[in-house]
């Protein structure tokens, strides 16, 4: 089954481990391809980073978004004509237009008649955005849900999914912090769903029926891939022990506090989390903002100085 992120591309350290690559630019109103794939964002590779941790396989990345997460509109129907193409089962589409051209809506149609599924994101503080407005794409948003392994579906609204927009926050190859939130982080969350509930025959009307069928029900599937030595619970005390011994406070009065306390800045806590994260074994491990959620008011005490 060939599943396709159509983002910003992917870290060079992920490079092995994907299948079919490809860079797509505009220079002078001409589209160029190369396989240049380096993600000067870092949101692509979160998406990627994401999904991988559900799903085993070769995934195809398609890059069109630049270093500030932008694309001309021309280079992303160009890139949705190449998902015919490579014949993609699954698109996910992370990225969001306020824009509306009815070339999308052809190519879409295209691709639905072809049985390729498009997942996309509502664009973040928006009620519709392209292309996860159109009807013959699965348009997603992230909503306040806990539980990380349901989406509810209903196939009558504009956006057909709701999944957990909880941010998760991790390292990237720089080893600095960085956040996965909103619409984005639950379409890639409902991309793992989706891609293990389905089979390369289904159609769109029976993938719609799976949807429904599994509609608020745990669907998330089983971790795959190389598993951590650690679990998450295990990997937060492990946090909680090595700042305990780094700051040296009284243990009662300091289990009574948050580890990010301690921390001045962000940058900080990035070298604490990889010594952490490195001891452990659990280089590409996302933390959920419950786990740790004084991240989220010290980047923005941070950003804010």
């Amino acid at each position: 089954m060939n599943i396709v992120i159509i983002d910003s591309g992917i870290e060079r350290r992920y490079n092995a481990s994907i299948g079919h690559r490809i860079n797509f630019t505009l220079d002078n109103n001409i589209i160029k391809a190369n396989c240049i794939t380096d993600d000067k964002a870092g949101h692509g590779t979160l998406i990627y980073r994401l999904v991988k941790q559900y799903y085993n396989k070769e995934i195809s990345i398609i890059k069109i978004l630049n270093e500030n997460n932008q694309c001309n509109y021309n280079v992303l129907l160009h890139a949705l004509r190449y998902c015919l193409k490579i014949e993609a089962k699954v698109v996910i589409l992370c990225l969001a237009t306020l824009i509306y051209d009815n070339r999308l809506d052809e190519i879409i149609d295209e691709m639905y008649k072809k049985n390729i599924v498009v997942i996309s994101s509502l664009m973040n503080g928006e009620k519709f955005s392209y292309p996860a407005s159109l009807r013959k794409v699965i348009g997603v948003k992230g909503g306040n849900i806990e539980n990380d392994r349901l989406f509810f579906y209903n196939r009558e609204e504009e956006i057909e999914v709701i999944c957990s927009g909880e941010s998760l926050y991790t390292l990237n190859q720089n080893s600095q912090l960085i956040r996965l939130g909103g619409n984005s982080k639950a379409t890639a969350l409902f991309a793992c769903m989706l891609v293990g509930m389905i089979e390369e025959d289904d159609t769109q009307i029976s993938i719609r029926d799976k949807l429904q069928k599994w509609s608020g029900e745990n669907a998330l599937p089983d971790l795959s891939g190389k598993k951590s030595k650690v679990s998450a619970s295990e990997l937060i005390d492990k946090v909680y022990e090595e700042s305990y011994y780094l700051h040296k406070q009284d243990k009662t009065d300091f289990m009574k506090k948050s580890v990010w306390s301690f921390f001045d800045n962000t940058e900080a806590i990035s070298k604490f989390l990889k010594i952490v994260m490195d001891k452990c074994g659990v280089n590409d491990a996302m933390f959920r903002e419950k786990d740790f959620i004084c991240i989220s008011d010290m980047i923005t005490n941070t950003l804010s100085r």
